[in-house]
């Protein structure tokens, strides 16, 4: 059986529970890449949550291999289609959830650390697979609108001097780490920078952020506005990101630097 028609039937499946109000595909899935197939993501938005045993009850109609997390926003169930090596994620969301961020983020330009703009992404650019009385539809047609400048500020300025020039600042926190020899602080601490980096960058471009998966492709073929150092200079910090010395402060330096000036050439004020 194609995956085609599993996701077909495994849309079928959640249709039938009261709590789902709409069904969406986003990832590569939705966005038509050939990689489609290797890359599903099924976005289950619910008035109220489903229960995990019964989640489960559906999922092993299609996989042996099942696993479920819990994030920010809300739990995820992952799993590997029986006899195939692809994997499916599948995010639940309230309702409530998507409206309250959304009217945090677009309508009144609250800034996150990091990921300031994922749910925004999630709707705007989700393929409806099911949608109970257009309650996504509408949703989604209330917010494909254009990025707000104040947005785009509000996360350049939050996500910006986290990164070297706060006391807090990751750069602090990694010289710190790599001081008493703390390896697994300096790379999470790497990853936390990586973040508010790459919300800078989106919001410099008025983009949504995509996500987790395939940032620097993303951009470099999205995005008409990019740090000059940018791929060189976070594939050098990832591969110094094990050694626990100051070369990877020198890294940051390069990178923050380089953002700066980009930030400065696109008229964007920092200290």
């Amino acid at each position: 059986m194609g995956v085609n028609m599993i996701v077909y039937q495994l849309v079928n499946e959640y249709k039938r529970f009261d709590e789902v109000l709409a069904i969406t595909l986003t990832g590569s899935g939705a966005s038509g890449k050939n990689d489609f197939f290797y890359d599903i993501d099924v976005d289950v938005i619910l008035k109220d949550e489903i229960d995990i045993n019964s989640r489960r009850e559906i999922l092993k109609k299609f996989s042996d291999t099942i696993e479920t997390n819990s994030g920010k926003y809300g739990e995820k169930d992952i799993f590997i289609l029986r006899n195939s090596t692809t994997q499916i994620d599948v995010s639940y969301y309230t309702l409530d959830t998507l409206k309250e961020n959304l009217f945090n983020v677009v309508d009144k330009c609250k800034a996150s650390v990091g990921y300031t703009t994922c749910l925004w992404k999630v709707v705007s650019g989700a393929f409806i697979a099911y949608d109970k009385e257009n309650t996504f539809k509408n949703l989604q047609k209330r917010y494909r609108v254009a990025y707000p400048e104040k947005l785009k500020l509000n996360i350049i300025d939050k996500n910006y001097y986290i990164l070297r020039d706060s006391i807090a600042s990751y750069y602090n926190q990694i010289d710190k780490a790599i001081n008493r020899g703390d390896l697994i602080s300096v790379s999470h601490k790497i990853c936390k920078f990586l973040d508010s980096y790459f919300d800078v960058v989106f919001a410099v471009n008025e983009m949504p952020h995509p996500g987790d998966k395939r940032l620097i492709s993303i951009i470099n073929s999205k995005c008409k506005k990019i740090p000059k150092l940018l791929s060189e200079g976070i594939n050098t910090l990832i591969e110094n990101s094990c050694t626990c010395d100051r070369s990877i402060l020198r890294n940051m330096d390069e990178i923050v630097d380089d953002l700066k000036e980009f930030l400065i050439e696109e008229g964007i004020k920092v200290s």
